[in-house]
């Protein structure tokens, strides 16, 4: 199977699963859903369809469950929508991948502002040895 005809599948299989969960689905369980991305076997035969998931812990494994338990749904909607000869088998698979770049976000944040409170410390030590008279600069001459 050529890379750009899988790619295309991936993409057409992502927007119909997004329309779906827009639009159609009337699960309440399946609640704050982002689809992230789509990856298609090389012989089309399964479909992981990539899903960030809002809200607790419990609410998140009821979602999955229900998106799961309705991919039978998907499956036979996409086949509708998209013309192919064979309709992937979906799994819907959690994609933590958001939480994780909040996690590195979280703690770039808190290195910047460690890095940020010992330059201000370093700076006013700095200041107080000036106003001790000592010299902040080098004791070797000038030498253009």
């Amino acid at each position: 199977m050529s890379k750009v005809r899988l790619e295309k599948v991936q993409e057409a299989i992502y927007q119909e699963v997004c329309k779906m969960l827009l639009f159609e689905v009337k699960n309440e369980k399946i609640n704050g859903v982002n689809v992230t991305g789509v990856e298609v076997s090389s012989d089309l035969s399964y479909a992981k369809v990539f899903v960030s998931l809002y809200g607790t812990k419990e609410e998140q494994e009821d979602c999955l469950e229900a998106l799961n338990k309705s991919k039978g749904y998907f499956r036979s909607e996409i086949a509708k929508r998209i013309q192919m000869r064979y309709t992937p088998e979906i799994h819907f698979v959690r994609d933590d991948s958001a939480a994780y770049a909040a996690r590195i976000e979280e703690l770039l944040a808190k290195i910047k502002q460690v890095e940020w409170y010992d330059r201000k410390t370093r700076v006013a030590g700095n200041r107080q040895s000036f106003a001790g008279g000592g010299s902040h600069c080098d004791s070797r001459p000038f030498k253009p």
